[in-house]
């Protein structure tokens, strides 16, 4: 595992973090768009607003573990418990 960590540059990871969050952000408008472009003045679905809110919490949840839990096997554990319930 360590050497695997060691072939990951810095500018690797800002690129592949950047990356995944355009997509997740395309994913999005691809969903959206269709809402924003008809006259009808259609509703955006609740499923989306909840979909956001719940990346937020998420989200918030795995950056305060990351930089709090010290322990690599614990962060481990709660980031696939995480992962898995999603």
């Amino acid at each position: 595992v360590k050497e695997s960590l060691d072939t990951l540059t810095l500018s690797e990871l800002r690129f592949n973090v950047a990356w995944n969050i355009w997509r997740e952000m395309a994913e999005i408008g691809i969903f959206l768009i269709p809402s924003f472009l008809s006259t009808e003045g259609t509703a955006i679905p609740l499923s989306a607003l909840s979909g956001v809110a719940v990346a937020i919490i998420v989200g918030g949840l795995l950056y305060v573990a990351n930089t709090r839990i010290k322990d690599r096997r614990l962060l481990a554990a709660f980031m696939a418990t995480v992962v898995g319930l999603l």
